[in-house]
């Protein structure tokens, strides 16, 4: 499956489970845009077609600085995905340089969970990020989210760093 598809597929799976309604499907595809964080696109009013958004989508899944993969069942189904960055850091010179893959987002359709969809999709991102040369894969996670931690570390994440704050 191309990234085209994957894209597709995510906005059809959020229709076919109820998660918006099918006169909500560009709703949908622009939701998928707006967590990959992209700058350069503007949002399609609910009353365009589908097929106005085919320029936005290309540009999108050509964009190798962010891997998307996606876990489909045999009928192509959408079970899961993976929503990616890559980050390098270069010149800093108390720091040595490195390439990261950044996981933005991780997500498993609920009826799937504990089904191994969730570490399976996080075994393909490790692979993609050891085929690009990279050194790490970094995530953040809520310290609240004991699921999410738990399942991070049995995957084999450590705690890297620890952001604290004091709300005023």
């Amino acid at each position: 499956m191309d990234r085209n598809e994957a894209i597709t597929k995510l906005a059809t799976y959020a229709v076919q489970t109820g998660l918006v309604e099918e006169n909500e499907y560009i709703w949908a595809v622009n939701t998928i845009l707006d967590v990959l964080k992209l700058d350069d696109y503007t949002p399609v009013p609910w009353d365009h077609q589908q097929v106005e958004l085919a320029p936005v989508l290309e540009a999108l899944l050509d964009d190798g600085s962010r891997p998307i993969l996606v876990a489909v069942d045999g009928e192509d189904w959408v079970l899961g995905y993976a929503f990616c960055v890559r980050q390098s850091r270069r010149g800093d010179g108390a720091l040595q340089d490195l390439e990261t893959l950044y996981l933005d987002d991780l997500c498993v359709d609920e009826a799937c969970r504990g089904q191994h969809v969730g570490q399976a999709l996080y075994e393909a991102v490790v692979e993609l990020a050891r085929s690009l040369g990279c050194y790490n894969v970094t995530l953040n996670v809520w310290s609240c989210n004991r699921e999410a931690m738990a399942f991070y570390e049995r995957c084999g994440l450590r705690p890297q760093k620890v952001g604290l704050e004091q709300i005023l």
